[in-house]
């Protein structure tokens, strides 16, 4: 991606803070919203027919502060057996 997509990219994000076990997306339905982790953990769930839910991942979002003031977001995902 260009500098320039990039600058266009970040002039039209909008920060939103989730509250916790917040449904983002729903199965089967769509969006036009791009969504970037800034902080916490999301649950990604696939709800079966029955109405059981399985987890399929777990995606955290980590922050980390090393004492010279060198900041690092490390992105895991937790997939579920």
């Amino acid at each position: 991606m260009s500098n320039q997509n990039i600058l266009k990219l970040a002039n039209t994000v909008e920060s939103k803070t989730i509250a916790n076990d917040t449904i983002i997306v729903k199965q089967g339905t769509t969006q036009n919203v791009l969504y970037l982790i800034e902080s916490g953990i999301v649950k990604c769930v696939q709800t079966k027919a029955t109405g059981e839910q399985v987890v399929l991942m777990y995606v955290a979002v980590i922050v980390l502060a090393l004492p010279i003031e060198i900041y690092f977001r490390i992105l895991f995902f937790f997939f579920s057996a």
